[in-house]
């Protein structure tokens, strides 16, 4: 029997990003129609990539539909997740082809997980979670909704993430510990004991005030 068509998947947020997102979700589904949204009206009609042409506002996604948020700000993709609330949108999940997914890891609805990332056993990852190129989330990992691991960052074994966290370029944090909601992990820090909520932790060891 012939099988459904894809539903149309829309991109919520023009950014460079989203690129990574399209190019993607593109690999993964590339008979899927792809519609790119972008709260900036003066985007409308310009091409994030060739043939994707972003064609309006994110008013424009109807009651029901499939979604991405393609906003590497975590704060402004939570904001999203609820602003879209009403109109019960089915948050896609996209899983680039070359990456690394346990089938004994659990991914959230709305994650990106990029080229060449690792996602171990056990690890569990939340809403809107990125985990971009080449970073690794090690096994027993707990990921917080709307967390950026960002390209080439490692979190080791059994670490946890809190909500909103950014864990920079390039960054490792070591074993059993955990960071806290809405910190931000500089680029190639490497945290060496527990961060708290809202902290900014830059150098190797990373330290904070």
């Amino acid at each position: 029997m012939p099988t459904e068509p894809l539903r149309p998947l829309y991109l919520i947020g023009a950014s460079g990003h989203a690129r990574v997102i399209a190019d993607a979700a593109l690999r993964c589904w590339p008979e899927r129609a792809l519609v790119l949204v972008d709260d900036n009206p003066a985007l409308a009609g310009q091409d994030l990539l060739p043939g994707l042409t972003v064609y309006g506002t994110p008013d424009l996604i109807p009651e029901g539909a499939d979604c991405h948020v393609s906003i590497g700000n975590n704060q402004v993709r939570l904001a999203m997740r609820q602003r879209l609330a009403a109109k019960r949108v089915h948050w896609v999940t996209v899983i680039h082809p070359d990456a690394v997914v346990s089938p004994f890891a659990a991914v959230g609805e709305g994650s990106l997980i990029a080229a060449r990332a690792v996602v171990a056993p056990g690890a569990r990852l939340g809403w809107g979670v990125i985990v971009n190129h080449g970073a690794v989330v090690d096994h027993d990992c707990r990921v917080a909704d709307g967390c950026h691991i960002a390209p080439a960052a490692t979190l080791a074994g059994a670490v946890t993430v809190g909500e909103g966290a950014l864990v920079g370029a390039g960054a490792n944090v070591l074993p059993g510990l955990s960071v806290g909601a809405d910190v931000v992990i500089g680029a190639g820090a490497v945290v060496t004991r527990p961060v708290p909520d809202g902290q900014v932790a830059k150098g190797c060891p990373a330290r904070w005030i």
